[in-house]
């Protein structure tokens, strides 16, 4: 009978279970805003026209929308021929934005007449109410640190397409421009209060349930696993490898490498490195944030001097980070408490313990969820004014949290081959403790015992060698 199976199971998957948390909970805020809300939930809208058959469609949609950008490339032939006029007035462009063609979100409005107005015996108007599928419009858009909700671009975009007035705009191979006089073909009125969402289910509710359902799910299956399966306790001594941080004496330890000089100049050529790597800016694909290597320095520098040295590099690196590459944006101290907990957190998944994939796909949950996407949405969001949760929420959602996502096994796998390759060579030179495998001293206890039995068995046999007697007849 084994003991404690479902104590054994959590605490040896650990970080799996967290990881299920967070995958269950992005699994299903994604599946519910990209594929249910957008296939099956609407945005609903009220217009007056006379004949709504002949605007609500694609063809007038694609017709419209080729006017719009004829009109956009007139303007852009203007501005550019005009700008030394000293009567030249500066036009703007009309902007339409949809995640789709204008011609299939045209076919695929439904519509139902609500009631009719007559002047005297003439009609005079048609009210009718108008549904959008949600993936037209599906997120909102982040712009210029101003967040263009995805509801009022659904009301932009149809008035844009249906009520301006513009002139129809060609060109010849000569580059004339010539207008056509243009006239929408009814008159269309927009109740523009009237735009609302419908059937929209709560992304971040679904969300939660998902992830509460994979955790269990997960932990169901990590104990069956473990009943079937032995696993090899690692050994901590608490005093070369510890366990946990919860012990006076890797406090201390970890405070020793400020009273050594050589460690201090271990730990100064490693910070250099460090900043030398941010040099080297590697592009990441979500907007102006970048990657690059220094997380490899920050860890190395809180395995080898634990997580004081991590807190106290991190606010230094951020401070003089700060005046050696600057963004235009003015100082906060809340980057730097970002930098000094991401060293704090590296100290304390890798000083003074075994290093396994756990703990550095652990650390890069900690410092890419929670430091990088949480902390540092909130200190970009005050750095850049953001004065509306709407605005925090865009940006988390379209920059930060997919992008530390994308990166986050990778890192995870490249820090856990980067900080086991380091180990043999750093242990060999005295610079950190590497315990010998428990398998490699089970085989040479093993080994001992087998020599031992066998000269134990040779000692045996030379005692029961029965001795040559000649009988005696004493009679």
């Amino acid at each position: 009978m084994k003991k404690n199976i479902f104590l054994r199971a959590l605490l040896s998957f650990k970080y799996l279970l967290v990881v299920s948390l967070i995958l269950g909970f992005l699994l299903g805020f994604f599946i519910t805003e990209s594929i249910y809300n957008a296939n099956f939930s609407h945005y609903t809208f009220e217009l007056e026209t006379l004949n709504a058959t002949e605007i609500l469609n694609g063809k007038y949609f694609e017709e419209s929308y080729n006017r719009i950008n004829n009109y956009n490339k007139y303007v852009d032939y203007y501005n550019e021929h005009n700008v030394n006029d000293s009567d030249y007035k500066k036009l703007s462009k009309i902007t339409l934005t949809n995640e789709g063609s204008y011609y299939d979100l045209g076919n695929d409005i439904k519509y139902e007449e609500i009631d009719r107005t007559y002047d005297g015996e003439n009609l005079k108007s048609i009210r009718y109410k108008g549904y959008v599928k949600l993936k037209y419009f599906s997120y909102s858009w982040l712009s210029s640190n101003k967040v263009s909700e995805r509801t009022t671009r659904c009301k932009n975009t149809l008035t844009r397409l249906l009520t301006t007035s513009i002139p129809a705009y060609n060109y010849d191979n000569n580059g004339i421009v010539e207008a056509e006089a243009y006239s929408p073909l009814y008159k269309i009125t927009f109740n523009s209060k009237s735009f609302v969402e419908e059937g929209v289910s709560n992304s971040y509710i679904v969300g939660s349930i998902t992830a509460v359902s994979l955790l269990v799910i997960s932990y169901v299956g990590f104990v069956i696993f473990s009943y079937f399966h032995e696993y090899e306790e690692k050994e901590y001594d608490n005093k070369k490898i510890f366990k946990t941080p919860f012990h006076k004496e890797y406090w201390i330890d970890s405070l020793k490498c400020f009273k050594n000089i050589k460690d201090l100049a271990m730990l100064a050529m490693l910070f250099a490195a460090m900043i030398a790597c941010k040099f080297i800016p590697i592009p990441s694909g979500f907007g102006n944030l970048g990657i690059g290597i220094t997380f490899i320095f920050f860890a190395a520098i809180g395995m080898i001097y634990g997580p004081v040295a991590g807190f106290i590099i991190g606010i230094i690196s951020d401070i003089l980070g700060f005046f050696l590459f600057p963004s235009g944006y003015p100082f906060h101290i809340l980057y730097t408490v970002q930098a000094a907990l991401t060293g704090f957190t590296y100290g304390i998944a890798f000083y003074k313990t075994h290093i396994t994939f756990e703990r550095a796909l652990f650390a890069r949950i900690v410092v890419n969820l929670l430091l990088n996407s949480v902390l540092g949405t909130y200190a970009w969001g005050l750095v850049s004014y953001f004065s509306e949760f709407s605005q925090f929420e865009s940006y988390f959602l379209i920059l930060e949290l997919p992008k530390n996502l994308v990166y986050l096994l990778p890192q995870s796998i490249v820090l856990f081959v980067v900080l086991k390759a380091l180990e043999i060579p750093l242990s060999s030179l005295g610079i950190i403790y590497r315990p010998e495998k428990k398998e490699y001293i089970e085989s040479e206890i093993d080994l001992d015992n087998n020599l031992n039995n066998d000269k134990i068995n040779t000692e045996n046999q030379e005692v029961e060698t029965p001795l040559k007697t000649t009988n005696i007849d004493w009679k």
